[in-house]
């Protein structure tokens, strides 16, 4: 089948008309498809594994029927239980679909579905022909691959962040954008059937230089906003400003640092001036939490001297505190030197919970509304899928001030356990 398919594509490509080695046997697929169960269904997709990326109409044709007409169990039926059903079926559409976004006219649908399937994947999925990790491998850089491909995956990661189902998950579209500016490529190859290869390799910044700038300019404008979007932009600027560790002990060149640096700057000088601007409490703090950790001992030491010079002229507003105290896990403060004891290790997470309930207390004047305020910013953080890392830390500042609970609708003050069961819950 693939051999044969091959044939006919490479007639066509010369320009020869195509001899139709397989209509017969495509016909008689078409058939069997529509007729059979999920076992049959998934034999026969595995099966064009091999031909799928020259018979591309073909096959989109039946992953559209696989898709369109699911499979359908008779949930009273004997043995209904034991049936594979439907997910059986979709779980062999992905590495179909690699092979189908290679051709430009079929790039939108075949990404589109991939989108579709990797929504209803259930958390990371590792696996290697999971509609996750074909979507990551469509906008990795490959030794051997085209750079357009990874300039059209940058438009298509930007169209989905318009679609309804963009931000309602952990996955977003932002996972590709991430993944193209990723600043070296990854390999598995086997030599023979006995020899296997693994490593990576740097980037030839003048092909691949203008898809990673394209991304950045993207970013620079999402950073105009505020809300989703702009949030998952300053995460992949602020992964951009630390040092770069290459996989397998490869070394970097002079070229590749002297590009990488220049993104850095880029990144930083963005992040800074957006701080400036008027933004929301969430945005505040993410942005200055990404600037604070420019300062750790794993950035370069550009990087850590404009971060300095720049936390010394920043203002932090007592609503940004209260936000950054709440969202800040101690593991994401930066460390600043290796010569550190446990009472050292702890000393920055305890000063910033101690502003934070500083800053909450002169901004809501009187006891009764400081812990309502803060469920509130918590809430608000959980609403847009921000981490709340420390709100059960920040919320222990209250265990003691009974005063300092809110009223609820029965007029009874918020006991104790109550907030933390309270803890408990906005946490997960």
């Amino acid at each position: 089948m693939r051999n044969l398919a091959e044939l006919d594509w490479r007639r066509g490509q010369s320009g020869e008309t195509g001899l139709n080695l397989l209509d017969g046997i495509w016909a008689d697929i078409h058939q069997r498809f529509r007729a059979g169960d999920e076992y049959e269904l998934h034999q026969i997709l595995t099966d064009l594994s091999g031909a799928a990326i020259y018979q591309p109409d073909h096959v989109i044709a039946l992953i559209r029927t696989a898709i369109d007409d699911p499979i359908e169990l008779d949930v009273v039926g004997e043995g209904s239980q034991y049936r594979a059903g439907q997910d059986y079926v979709l779980s062999a559409l992905p590495s179909l679909l690699e092979a189908t976004a290679h051709h430009t006219d079929r790039l939108r649908e075949s990404v589109t579905t991939l989108w579709e399937l990797a929504k209803k994947e259930s958390g990371q999925s590792s696996s290697a022909d999971s509609a996750k990790a074909v979507l990551k491998r469509l906008a990795s850089w490959h030794r051997f691959g085209n750079p357009a491909l990874n300039f059209a995956m940058l438009l298509e990661a930007i169209r989905l962040t318009h679609r309804t189902d963009a931000f309602t998950s952990d996955y977003t579209p932002f996972t590709l954008i991430q993944q193209i500016l990723e600043r070296e490529g990854e390999f598995n190859e086997w030599q023979d059937e006995m020899t296997m290869s693994f490593g990576g390799f740097g980037l030839n910044y003048a092909a691949v230089g203008p898809v990673r700038e394209s991304a950045l300019d993207y970013l620079d404008f999402v950073l105009e906003g505020d809300g989703s979007p702009v949030l998952h932009a300053v995460s992949i600027m602020q992964d951009l400003l630390h040092y770069h560790l290459n996989r397998v002990g490869r070394e970097s060149t002079e070229h590749e640092k002297e590009w990488q640096n220049r993104e850095r700057e880029r990144c930083f000088q963005a992040l800074l001036r957006r701080y400036e601007q008027p933004a929301s409490p969430l945005l505040k703090a993410k942005l200055y939490n990404a600037l604070r950790s420019a300062t750790a001992i794993n950035y370069p030491e550009p990087i850590r001297q404009a971060a300095k010079a720049a936390l010394e002229h920043i203002v932090v507003d007592d609503a940004v505190a209260v936000v950054d105290a709440i969202c800040t896990a101690d593991h994401e403060l930066p460390l600043l030197s290796t010569d550190f004891t446990e009472v050292g290790w702890e000393r920055p997470i305890t000063e910033l919970m101690m502003r934070g309930r500083s800053s909450l207390e002169r901004l809501i004047a009187g006891t009764g509304n400081q812990a309502r305020f803060t469920i509130d910013q918590t809430q608000a953080c959980i609403d847009i899928r921000v981490k709340t890392g420390e709100f059960h830390r920040f919320m222990l500042a209250f265990a003691e001030r009974p005063d300092s609970w809110p009223r609820w609708p029965n007029n009874s003050s918020l006991t104790r356990g109550s907030a933390r069961w309270w803890a408990i819950f906005l946490q997960y």
